[in-house]
């Protein structure tokens, strides 16, 4: 189900920001629009740890 009290976030945004908008409301995704409140697309928890942690942490003990 779509909440639609959810703020949608901009591409323009550092994954930095996304994680903490995340964090801020509890949240597993957030969509993501445009100058023109367009729909983009969305970002997810699991997005945003695959950009932050080193591309090798599968292969570490």
């Amino acid at each position: 189900m779509i909440d639609i009290t959810v703020d949608p976030i901009r591409p323009e945004l550092t994954v930095h920001e996304v994680a903490a908008y995340l964090a801020t409301y509890n949240l597993v995704a957030v969509p993501v629009v445009d100058e023109l409140c367009r729909l983009l697309g969305a970002v997810t928890v699991d997005d945003v740890l695959d950009h932050m942690l080193p591309e090798d942490w599968r292969e570490r003990p």
